[in-house]
This record gives structure tokens, sequence and C-alpha cells, in this order.
């Protein structure tokens, strides 16, 4: 007598697993809606302007960093 095990064959054999669906991709929108990401929060701000009170900078220069904070370059 025969007896029966099911056997897994063929391309459906295996775990069965859900395919990962990725969100879209943020989309970088420069518009007055978006534009929040660029401003500096409370406590970022707070210490940069301790740095530059610390250091006594020239007021010149303390315009000329507000200025650097959205780009990236060399600070003096």
């Amino acid at each position: 007598m025969d007896l029966y095990y099911p056997m897994a064959m063929g391309l459906n054999k295996g775990l069965k697993v859900n395919k990962n669906v990725s969100k879209p991709s943020h989309s970088h929108c420069h518009c007055h809606h978006c534009s929040s990401r660029h401003h500096l929060t409370k406590h970022p701000n707070f210490v940069q302007d301790m740095t530059g009170e610390v250091c006594s900078f020239a007021q010149y220069e303390r315009h000329a960093r507000k200025g650097w904070r959205h780009i990236s370059a060399p600070r003096r």
C-alpha cells in the first residue's frame, strides 16, 4: 500500500510570502509648503548663536554665518 505525502513541486513551492511594496519616493519639492525643512529648530539655532557669541565673531561674520546655514561651505 502506497502512502501519500504532499510534495511541493513546480514554481509554487516553498514559503508563501507577501511582496514588499515600497512607498513612492520623496519628490524634494521646493514650494512654499515644503520650505519649512530648511528652518532650524530652537536648539540648533540657540547653539549656533551661542558659539557665535563665545567665539566673539564680528557683526558682519554673524550675518555671514546665517547665510552659510543652507549651503555647505567652509565657515571661516
